[in-house]
């Protein structure tokens, strides 16, 4: 019996230091230079959005968020799928254009450079 307790002692606390560092990766809070760093994390990146586009013409039709820098290099950018943009209440690439906002997700790469897919409205929080 005291064993017992002693291993579901043990295991508790790998659980508890398990979720507090996942949790601490979620709830990280990064600019768009910072993002190359966080290649495969989960983070929050909050800067400025340089400049916005509606790709109507492309495959998937995305819209693009610039952070950090603007096109042909931008720094960081946010794809907002068009099945995802259609769910939006605005056009992203005008209305958050010049405005500080905050995006939480999984870094990958997109076109070489570090990006969050956002597959909810909700993902996005303007400041």
């Amino acid at each position: 019996k005291m064993f017992f307790m002693k291993l579901l002692k043990i295991a508790a606390t790998f659980i508890v230091l398990f979720l507090l560092s996942t949790t601490s990766k979620a709830q990280m809070e990064i600019t768009a230079k910072q993002a190359a760093q966080h290649i495969g994390d989960s983070v929050r990146v909050c800067d400025i959005i340089l400049e916005g586009k509606y790709l109507y013409e492309a495959k998937d039709e995305p819209a693009q968020l610039f952070m950090g820098s603007r096109q042909p290099d931008p720094m960081f950018t946010i794809v907002i799928p068009k099945a995802v943009r259609m769910g939006f209440k605005y056009d992203p690439e005008k209305k958050l254009v010049n405005k500080r906002v905050c995006v939480i997700g999984r870094i990958t790469k997109f076109e070489g450079r570090p990006a969050i897919f956002v597959s909810d409205e909700n993902e996005i929080k303007g400041m």
